[in-house]
């Protein structure tokens, strides 16, 4: 997978594609890299509807997205410091922005070019 490879061009269903988090808002499509800054396990839902999820922070110096990863209590390779790319449709979620189950690719350390694992979240 290449940055924007599931959202190829500017556009997105009529909307613009979002490569800066400043410039992200709810039902946006967002292709953007940054560093995971937070991370942590959570409980989605109630009663019957509860689920595992792990949700993580990225930062892209812009501006921050939580990406929630839903039914999982951990995603390999994920974790605080780590570099990736993450492509997915922005919304609301507890008054923040949340990208929910993210394509993402992560970094190889030290290396500037994508040439990591890509893994559908």
């Amino acid at each position: 997978m290449s940055l924007g490879a599931c959202t190829e061009g500017e556009c997105w269903r009529g909307l613009p594609v979002v490569t800066e988090l400043r410039s992200a808002f709810p039902r946006s499509r967002v292709v953007v890299g940054g560093t995971i800054v937070s991370i942590r396990g959570s409980v989605e839902g109630t009663g019957r509807s509860m689920s595992l999820g792990y949700r993580c922070v990225l930062d892209d110096g812009t501006g921050r997205i939580d990406l929630l990863f839903l039914g999982r209590d951990r995603v390999p390779g994920l974790s605080l410091g780590a570099r990736c790319h993450v492509e997915g449709t922005a919304r609301m979620d507890r008054g923040r922005l949340t990208m929910w189950n993210p394509l993402y690719l992560l970094e190889a350390a030290g290396c500037e070019q994508n040439r990591s694992r890509s893994v559908r979240g």
